[in-house]
């Protein structure tokens, strides 16, 4: 399985590999969303984190360079408490998709090594977003 077997969430392209709170979308689609936090997915962003761009999970979905974190997000990465932040996301994300609660230990194994990523690719201290 790679990119090309999934469809864009959004407009149904083929290709999606940019993983959002709205499921796999296209370049066009991702550009167009409107931006959220990427820990937790339920607040607007109020911090950038800089980074590098990187293929997540076999190249199956593309992480853009910068993360966006909403404050309570921001404050729970510079304390250093990525356990809390994991379960915090975990938690979002199965309000969104209560069906996913039984796969719960999969998932924060998936979310945890996508938070890892976050930080082996972080580059630079956060700065302030606009809104």
């Amino acid at each position: 399985m790679d990119a090309a077997d999934f469809a864009c969430a959004r407009c149904g392209s083929p290709g999606a590999r940019f993983a959002t709170y709205a499921g796999f979308l296209c370049a066009a689609c991702n550009a167009a969303l409107p931006k959220a936090c990427d820990f937790c997915s339920r607040r607007p962003p109020a911090w950038r984190f800089p980074g590098a761009a990187f293929e997540y999970a076999d190249g199956l979905a593309h992480v853009d360079a910068d993360w966006l974190a909403c404050m309570r997000c921001h404050r729970l990465i510079i304390a250093g408490r990525h356990v809390a932040l994991c379960d915090l996301a975990v938690r979002a994300f199965l309000r969104q998709v209560p069906g996913a609660r039984r796969d719960r230990a999969a998932i924060w194994r998936l979310f945890a090594d996508f938070h890892n990523a976050f930080r082996a690719h972080r580059r630079g201290d956060p700065y302030r977003v606009d809104h």
